[in-house]
């Protein structure tokens, strides 16, 4: 039997080895205009920062579960959406010449320390931080509230990663090379962000979450409602988190201490 490319298993798979095929191509010709200490510097910024942008997420099973058993409706979503966007800009404005000054080791593992803080809210909700909170702040401190400045903390911190990068591009890429670094480097990131699309996917196979389905003619229950495993996805999602980009920071400048060694 055969399968069309939309229909076959390994479509994402072959999406993103192909996108990155070509990106790595274009990063190849774009290492040899240039010398050794900034080719290594490229490497390096490069690997740091899709490292941190190729994170998965927990995916639809927690928005499932903010829908079904914390009652989260679409209009509450969609202030949420407009209100990250928001908090996003004024971190951007706020906070680009500090972030310019700073390596982009320093960054990312700032910035990664930050994303496994506000990932904590979404944990401790799940075991039901949320009610105790409620119950303790008369009922100001509920589960919408805790949303609310968890988004308000989470939503810059992607966005801010980007910064030094660009600004190491601006300082250090020959005359003539600037378009061509801001284009490969962007390519790099799409890649990034497909990457994380696809450990997004491993993570909800490998801790399956189901929401309840009923059949539209009968009404009778086809899949049941089964959160159980919610818990150990997003501590999962933590621990990735937390692991990668370290382990990536801290071969870049194992790297770096080295290299000196071998001239």
């Amino acid at each position: 039997m055969s399968l069309s490319f939309d229909q076959s298993h390994y479509a994402k798979q072959i999406v993103l080895l192909v996108t990155l095929g070509i990106v790595l191509i274009a990063m190849y010709w774009l290492l040899k205009q240039i010398d050794n200490e900034m080719r290594a510097n490229l490497i390096g910024t490069a690997l740091i920062v899709f490292a941190f942008r190729a994170l998965p997420s927990p995916g639809i099973g927690l928005t499932w579960w903010t829908i079904d058993i914390l009652k989260f409706e679409p209009r509450f979503f969609a202030a949420l959406d407009l209100f990250s966007n928001i908090v996003a800009l004024l971190a951007l404005l706020t906070l680009r010449r500090w972030l310019a000054k700073r390596s982009v080791s320093g960054v990312i593992a700032t910035l990664t320390v930050l994303s496994a803080v506000v990932s904590l809210p979404n944990i401790a909700m799940f075991y039901g931080f949320h009610l105790w909170t409620y119950q303790h702040s008369r009922g100001f401190v509920d589960a919408r509230f805790i949303a609310t400045i968890d988004t308000a903390l989470e939503s810059p911190l992607s966005q801010l990663a980007v910064i030094p990068m660009l600004v190491w591009i601006a300082r250090a890429a020959p005359e003539g090379l600037r378009a061509t670094f801001f284009a490969v480097m962007s390519s790099l990131l799409n890649v990034a962000r497909l990457t994380s699309q696809l450990g997004t996917h491993y993570l909800a196979e490998t801790y399956i979450v189901e929401r309840q389905i009923r059949d539209s003619t009968t009404g009778s229950i086809t899949v049941n409602e089964n959160y159980s495993n919610l818990g150990r996805l997003l501590w999962s999602d933590l621990g990735l988190t937390l692991l990668v980009p370290f382990l990536v920071i801290g071969a870049v400048e194992i790297a770096k201490r080295r290299r000196p060694s071998v001239q």
